[in-house]
């Protein structure tokens, strides 16, 4: 499957390049357009774009970054041996 393949060439550049991946297709397992709590549209959805974030996907996928890249500058900061800021 095409999906499949491309999140795992996603894996192993982002292994081999040092770089953080949010999974989102993992993190968002429970939350398909079916759900009581969909994370992405269906089809020809009230509001929104087809097969896109809902809002509450928007809102799911920045806090993930969000919470990589605070992981991140603690990571950084124990490794330059200074104290982790506070989120």
């Amino acid at each position: 499957m095409v999906a499949e393949k491309l999140a795992q060439v996603t894996r192993e550049t982002a292994e081999r390049t040092g770089a953080t991946v949010v999974d989102m297709a993992v993190l968002s397992a429970n939350h398909d357009a079916c759900s009581a709590e969909p994370w992405v549209n269906g089809f020809r959805p009230k509001t929104g774009t087809s097969f896109h974030p809902t809002m509450a996907g928007a809102r799911a996928t920045a806090q993930a970054v969000a919470n990589a890249i605070t992981l991140w500058l603690i990571s950084r900061a124990c490794a330059l041996g200074k104290a982790p800021i506070s989120p």
